[in-house]
C-alpha cells in the first residue's frame, strides 16, 4: 500500500514538563522507511518472537520483519530527549539483564618480585598479614562504592556487580525511523447498541503482573523489575547516567520551549509531515485554499507542541488549547520561536475561567462545542501529551492512567473533522481496558500506528499512538467512551471499576490487530529493558559517555528540517527601528494622504474599471485612527501618527503577531437596533505590508486580501471578550461595486434619537455592521499595463501600453505591491451616510454619478 508518511516524533515521558499533571512547509525529498502490516502474511504470536535474537543484538531499531522468517511489524526502537526532570518509569537493569553487558577484564595485577624478596628476609610469608602476629590486611583496599548521598551500606540490586561494562558493538542507533501502519477493515464502525453490551465492570485491579493477554511473560516480568528499583536510586544520579548513555539527549528542545516540541517536530518528520502539511487519501492538500491549519493540543501545558506547529506554519495556523490551569497551564510567554497569538486556550465550562480538567464530561463537552463553532467542521489534527507523576507507584502506571487514555481519546473523535488525524502519548499498553481503546481508535481511523520516536528517552515505557484519517461514522464510539467516562466518575474511589470495554475474545480473533500490538509491546518492552541495562553501566561507571550526541543531534536535526540554532528571545527594537526595517526604502509611504475623488479625478485615473478595487471605510475624513498598525507582539501595537511623525502605543486591547504592518482603521461595529444595540471596536484591515513577519506586499492585492483574511482568522480568540477583532476588509471589484449598495440597509442608531442611518453589513454576520463614511479605491494594477476585458472570448487580459501587446495571462510586473496601491488610493467620502446632493457639481460625486461613470466603462 502506497504512503506518504514518514517516521516522526513527538514527545517523550510523564516526567516531561510538557505533560499535564492530572490528568508553506514541503516535506523532505527522501522516502521515509513505511511499513504495513497487511502487506505481510504474519501468522505468529506473541510467543513465536525470537526475545534471544532480540537480546542478543540490543538494538534500538527493533525490527521483527528483518529478524523473523516468518515477517513481522517494523517497530522502531530510537531515543532521545532532553529535560533535567527524571522520568518516573526510567529505573535502573537489574541484574536479570547481565546478558546486554560484557564482562570488565579480570587479569590478575603484576607483583613486584623485589618487594616480595625484601619482606621474605623480615620474616613474612606469602598468604599472611604484616605485622608480628601477621595480623595485617592480605587483600588491597577496595576503591569506595558509595555514590553520591547514597547510604554507606546500600546495595542496589544489580549495580553491585563489578564486572558491569556496556558493549556498545550490540546497540543500533538510526536517525531514519521506521514506522509500522496498522490499517482498518473496510467494515463500518461499530454501533452504540453493540457498543454497549461490551461494557465489563468488576474489581478495581492494582496489579499488572499478571497481564500477559497482550505480550510476553518474560518481557512483562523484566519490564516490571525495571520499574520496582526506579525509587531506590538517587534521582540525580539516575539523571546524570540516563542523560550520558541517550544518544539522542543533547537534541533536548533545541530553540523551542521543551523537549516536548522536539518530539513533535521529530514525529511531524518521521510520519511524512502528516500533521504541519495533511493530506487526503489521494493526496491532495486536505486544507481549503486560504484555511487556517486548525489544531488542538490537549492535556499538553505549557506547549511545547503547539510551539513547534506555529513555528512551522506561523499564522497560517490556529490553535485551540485545552489543559489544566495554574501550575500546567499554558505558558504562551515562552513561545520565543512562534507566535503565540495563533493560540487559543479554552478550559472547557466556563472558558477562560473554567478549569481544564479533561475528566469533566462538561468540560469535554464545551470545549466541543466552542472547538466546532469556532472551525466550523473540527480541527484537522489534534495532539495529546497527558501524563502525571506515578513516584512509588511506576508498575501501577497504565492502571493510573486508564481514564487519562479514555478522556484524550475522547475528545479527540470529538473535534477532529472527518479526515483528520490524532496523536497521543501513551505508556504501557498490556491490559484489555489499554487494548479496547487502541482497537476503537483502529475501528475509527483509516490507519494507527504505535510508535517510539528518537526524542523519547528510550529507557522509559512512553510510546505515541497516530492515528490518520478519522472516519466519518464515529459518533457512536464517541457517545460509547463519553458514557464510559461518566461511569468511572461517579464510580468514584470506590472498589468497582471498569475492566473491559472491547471483549477480549473479539480483539484476540482479530489476528492482524492482535499481532500487532502484542509484537508492539513486546518490542518496545525488551529496547526498554536494553537501554535500562545501559543506564545500569553508565550509573556503576561514570567514566562512560555515548559518544555519538553530537553527530546524531546535527543529523536528526537536518532529516527533520530543525535550524541547529540557540533558543533566544526575539531581539527588541522600537517601534521606529522596527518600522525602518520592515520599510527599507519606503517610509515616507506612512505619510502619504489619500487623493479626495470628483469627476476630474476620477476619469483621469480611471482608464481601466477593471483595474481598481475598493472597500467600505468607516471613518470620516482625517481621523487619525485610519492609519498604518504595527505589532511587536502580544498587546505591544501601535499606530503612525501622521501629524506627529511617530508611533503610538494603542491603548485599546488589540494583539497582532511579531512583525506585522498593516493599514486600517479601528471602528465601531453595531451589533442590533435601537436600544438594544451593542457597540464593539473592531480593527478593520485594509492591506497589508507584513503580516507576522512574513512579507505579503508583492502579492497581488485580491491575493493579499485573502492572506489578511486567514490571518485574522488565527488571530482572533472569541472566548476573550476584552480583546478587539481584528477583522479584515471585505474587498471589491470597482466593476460589481453594486454588490456593496445592496448592503447599505437602514437602522436605527440607539442614542441618536430614533433616526435611521444607512449601515453596511458584514459579509460573515449579518447581525454586525457599521456606519460607511465612503469608498477607498485601490489600483491593483501597475503601469504601463491595463487590464481590459476581450468581447470576442469574453475574458480578462492584460494590455502593456507602451509596447501594444496584450496576455491572457497575468504578467508578474503588472500587479501593483502594496506600496503601489497605498500611494494610488482615493478616497470618495459620502455625506451624511450617501443622503448628500443629487446634482453633481465640480468637487462633488453623487451615487447615481459613480454609478454612471462605473457603467459607462464595463465591456471597454
Amino acid at each position: 500500500m502506497a504512503s506518504r508518511e514518514k517516521v516522526t516524533s513527538l514527545s517523550d515521558s510523564s516526567s516531561d514538563e510538557e505533560s499535564f499533571s492530572h490528568k508553506n512547509y514541503k516535506p523532505p525529498l527522501k522516502k521515509q522507511k513505511t511499513q504495513y502490516y497487511n502487506n505481510v502474511d504474519n501468522t505468529s504470536s506473541r510467543n513465536d518472537v525470537n526475545y534471544s535474537e532480540l537480546s542478543e543484538r540490543n538494538t534500538v531499531i527493533v525490527s521483527p520483519s528483518k529478524s523473523n522468517s516468518d515477517g513481522g511489524y517494523a517497530f522502531n526502537a530510537a531515543s532521545s530527549s532532553q529535560d533535567s526532570e527524571s522520568s518516573e518509569d526510567e529505573p535502573v537493569m537489574p541484574s536479570v539483564h547481565r546478558e546486554f553487558i560484557k564482562p570488565k577484564s579480570t587479569a590478575a595485577p603484576v607483583i613486584n618480585q623485589k618487594a616480595t624478596a625484601m619482606m621474605a628476609k623480615m620474616g613474612w610469608s606469602k598468604g599472611t598479614g604484616l605485622g608480628k602476629n601477621s595480623q595485617g590486611m592480605t587483600q588491597p583496599i577496595e576503591v569506595s562504592k558509595q555514590r553520591g548521598k547514597r547510604g554507606l551500606g546500600l546495595q542496589i540490586k544489580g549495580l553491585e556487580a563489578e564486572d558491569v561494562e556496556w558493549d556498545t558493538s550490540r546497540e543500533t542507533v538510526e536517525v531514519e525511523e521506521i514506522v509500522s501502519w496498522l490499517p482498518s477493515d473496510p467494515i463500518p464502525a461499530p454501533n452504540l447498541s453493540e457498543l454497549k453490551n461490551w461494557v465489563i465492570e468488576g474489581p478495581k485491579k492494582l496489579t499488572i503482573d499478571d497481564e500477559t493477554t497482550f505480550c510476553a511473560a518474560d518481557v512483562l516480568q523484566k519490564v516490571l523489575q525495571c520499574k520496582s528499583i526506579f525509587d531506590v536510586l538517587e534521582e540525580e544520579e539516575l539523571r546524570k547516567a540516563r542523560s550520558r548513555s541517550n544518544p539522542f539527549e543533547t537534541i533536548r528542545g533545541a530553540f523551542f520551549l521543551n523537549r516536548a516540541a522536539m518530539k513533535m517536530a521529530n514525529l511531524d518528520a518521521v510520519f511524512d509531515f502528516m500533521f504541519t502539511d495533511p493530506r487526503n487519501e489521494d493526496g491532495s492538500p486536505f486544507l481549503a485554499a486560504n484555511e487556517p491549519l486548525y489544531f488542538a493540543d490537549v492535556c499538553a501545558g505549557p506547549g511545547g507542541f503547539s510551539e513547534y506547529v506555529l513555528w512551522r506554519k506561523k499564522w497560517e495556523a490556529k490553535g485551540f488549547g485545552f489543559t489544566l490551569k495554574k501550575s500546567n497551564d499554558f505558558k504562551l510567554e515562552d513561545f520565543h520561536a512562534a507566535p503565540c497569538e495563533c493560540f487559543e486556550p479554552h478550559y472547557g465550562a466556563g472558558g477562560v475561567d473554567g478549569d481544564g480538567d479533561v475528566y469533566s464530561p462538561k468540560n469535554i463537552s464545551e470545549f466541543k462545542r466552542f472547538v466546532i463553532s469556532q472551525t466550523g467542521k473540527g480541527v484537522h489534527f489534534m495532539m495529546a501529551d497527558g501524563g502525571f507523576s506515578v513516584e512509588g507507584q511506576e508498575n501501577l502506571q497504565e492502571i493510573l492512567s486508564k481514564r487519562l487514555y479514555l478522556c484524550q481519546f475522547l475528545v479527540a473523535l470529538s473535534i477532529v473533522r472527518p479526515g483528520g488525524h490524532f496523536v497521543c502519548k501513551l505508556f504501557d499498553l498490556f491490559t484489555p481496558f489499554s487494548a479496547g481503546l487502541i482497537y476503537l481508535m483502529l475501528r475509527s481511523f483509516k490507519h494507527i500506528s504505535i510508535h517510539k520516536p528518537n526524542t523519547s528517552r528510550p529507557a522509559n515505557s512512553e510510546r505515541y499512538i497516530i492515528c490518520k484519517w478519522k472516519r466519518h461514522d464515529t459518533q457512536d464510539v464517541e457517545t460509547y467512551l463519553y458514557e464510559i467516562n461518566r461511569r468511572l466518575e461517579q464510580l468514584g474511589s470506590s472498589n468497582t471499576d471498569i475492566t473491559d470495554i472491547v471483549p477480549l475474545e473479539l480483539m484476540t480473533c482479530h489476528e492482524h490487530f492482535y499481532n500487532y500490538l502484542v509484537e508492539s509491546n513486546n518490542a518496545l518492552g525488551m529496547r526498554q529493558v536494553i537501554n535500562l541495562a545501559k543506564i545500569a553501566a553508565f550509573c556503576k561507571d561514570v567514566t562512560l559517555r555515548e559518544d555519538r550526541q553530537f553527530e546524531l543531534r546535527k543529523q536528526s536535526l537536518d532529516f527533520w528540517k530543525i535550524p541547529d540554532k540557540a533558543r533566544m528571545a526575539p531581539f527588541r527594537m522600537t517601534p521606529a527601528e522596527k518600522s525602518k526595517d520592515l520599510l527599507p526604502n519606503n517610509s515616507c509611504v506612512l505619510d502619504q494622504k489619500a487623493t479626495a475623488m470628483d469627476i476630474s479625478v476620477f476619469r483621469e485615473a480611471v482608464k481601466s474599471v477593471y483595474d481598481w478595487r475598493c472597500v467600505v471605510i468607516g471613518l470620516e475624513k482625517d481621523n487619525p485612527m485610519q492609519t498604518f498598525y504595527l505589532g511587536l507582539g502580544r498587546n505591544n501595537v501601535f499606530r503612525w501618527d501622521a501629524t506627529k511623525c511617530r508611533w503610538h502605543k494603542l491603548i485599546e486591547h488589540v494583539e497582532l503577531a511579531r512583525d506585522t504592518l498593516i493599514y486600517g482603521e479601528l471602528i465601531q461595529e453595531l451589533r442590533g437596533e435601537g436600544r438594544s444595540q451593542k457597540r464593539s471596536l473592531a480593527l478593520h484591515v485594509i492591506d497589508a505590508v507584513f503580516l507576522g513577519g512574513v512579507d505579503v506586499s508583492q502579492f497581488h492585492m485580491k491575493e493579499r486580501s485573502e492572506k489578511i483574511r486567514q490571518y485574522c482568522k488565527a488571530l482572533n480568540k472569541a472566548s476573550r471578550t476584552d480583546l478587539v477583532t481584528v477583522r479584515a476588509k471585505e474587498n471589491f471589484t470597482l466593476e460589481d461595486v453594486n454588490q456593496i449598495f445592496h448592503r447599505l440597509i437602514p437602522r436605527i442608531i440607539k442614542n441618536s434619537g430614533c433616526q435611521e442611518r444607512l449601515v453596511f453589513c458584514l459579509e460573515d454576520d449579518e447581525q454586525r455592521a457599521y456606519l460607511p463614511s465612503g469608498l477607498l479605491l485601490y489600483k491593483a494594477t501597475k503601469d504601463p499595463w491595463m487590464l481590459a476585458l476581450s468581447k470576442s472570448s469574453g475574458r480578462q487580459y492584460w494590455y502593456h501600453v507602451m509596447k501594444r501587446t496584450s496576455m491572457y495571462d497575468c504578467p508578474l510586473d503588472s500587479i501593483a505591491n502594496s506600496i503601489d496601491c497605498h500611494s494610488s488610493r482615493i478616497a470618495w467620502w459620502w455625506k451624511n451616510g450617501l443622503q448628500g446632493p443629487q446634482q453633481s457639481s465640480f468637487d462633488q460625486v453623487t451615487k447615481d454619478d459613480f454609478i454612471s461613470m462605473i457603467h459607462s466603462m464595463v465591456g471597454k
